[in-house]
This record gives structure tokens, sequence and C-alpha cells, in this order.
């Protein structure tokens, strides 16, 4: 690869009456307080990846607390890791229906992105050089993570596997929501199962009855 140029960015203050995110700020992990609803659950493995990407390439991305209702919306995860570390946080200022809105939907509108297999080959096999270089650069969950990747990045560009892991039940008002995105984005027809819920990569939203 040849020399990376430093883009000229251009810096402009914040839109007026636009809510959302402030500043961008370290603090102690143990000091922000977690959301009681929170759906996520964080098994060992990704922990282990988590750990193991802070390790070798520092932080590439911030908690998100909301200074309204003093909660942590996202990070919930990289608090945990050690509650003594310092971390990065964005804060901001959202109301209780945003919060929980953005507590809801966050991930799942992530998982709506879809591969592009000859680019996620090529990253992986500039990943694998790079790794190849350096002793002990990764712990076995890494390792399986990647393997995982490898298996989705289909020379055929076929597309990568749907993966679902658990159902979410969500009022009829989140629901609606969620399915004007989709609509909008024109993944509506692709996402509804016969069942009348959507399909996001690793949860199932039903409407509450």
């Amino acid at each position: 690869m040849g020399e990376i140029r430093k883009p000229k960015l251009e810096v402009f203050p914040r839109p007026e009456g636009m809510p959302g995110i402030e500043s961008l700020v370290w603090v102690k992990a143990a000091s922000l307080t977690d959301h009681p609803q929170n759906w996520k659950t964080h098994p060992p493995k990704q922990l282990h990846c988590l750990k193991d990407s802070i390790r070798r390439n520092g932080w590439a991305g911030a908690l998100l607390y909301n200074l309204t209702t003093n909660r942590l919306i996202d990070g919930h995860a990289r608090k945990g890791l050690d509650p003594e570390a310092i971390v990065p946080v964005i804060t901001g200022r959202w109301t209780a229906d945003q919060e929980r809105s953005l507590l809801l939907t966050l991930d799942p509108l992530g998982e709506l992105a879809r591969a592009d297999n000859a680019k996620l080959a090529l990253l992986i096999e500039e990943e694998d050089a790079r790794i190849g270089k350096l002793v002990d650069e990764t712990n076995e969950a890494t390792e399986e993570m990647l393997n995982d990747l490898r298996n989705e990045a289909d020379p055929n560009g076929k597309p990568s596997r749907k993966r679902t892991f658990s159902v979410l039940e969500v009022s009829s008002r989140t629901y609606a929501e969620i399915e004007g995105k989709l609509e909008r984005a024109g993944r509506k027809k692709e996402r509804s199962n016969k069942d009348g819920g959507l399909n996001l990569d690793k949860v199932t939203l039903i409407r509450s009855k």
C-alpha cells in the first residue's frame, strides 16, 4: 500500500436544534450506569474478541451515554471488560422515547447491511497476511470469528447466510417504525416472514399482543 494521505476535513458547527450527540469524553467504565432494559447478552466468545481487538487495534468505537437519563445506551460489553479502564464515551441528550428506540434498533439496523463478498475476501486475505507476520496476534475466539467470515466470503457472490438467534416481542408502534424503515429501504418484503414477523440477521421481531 502507498502512503496514506491525510484528508482535510471541513469542520462545521453542530446544526441548530439537532438532538443527540454533544461530545466525546474519556471516563472510568465503572462510573457509567447500565441501562435496566438492555436486552443484549454477551457470550464469552464476543468478549474475548473485543479484548483482542482493543489490544491489537486500540479503541475504534465509543460507548453511548444519555445525559438526560444518565444511562448507557450502547457499549455494555465494552464497559464490562474492565470496570477500572478509562473508556471513550459519546455523550448526548435524548428523550426517554428516543433512548428506548436507540436501545432497541442500533444493532438490528447495522445488521441490515449485506456483504460485498469480493471485498470481504480481500480484507480477510490482507488480515491473514498481517496476522501471519506476528506472534500470538489473535486468540482462539478471534480466529473462530475470522473463520466464520471466511465461510461467508463466497467466491460465487452468493448472499451471505442469514442467522437468527432470538425472537423479540415489541410494541405495535416500535414494530411499525422499523417496518417503515425497511419499506423505505426496499427491504420489507425480503424481511417479512410467513408468521407476520420481521427477520433481521440476529433478531426476529414480532408484535406484542
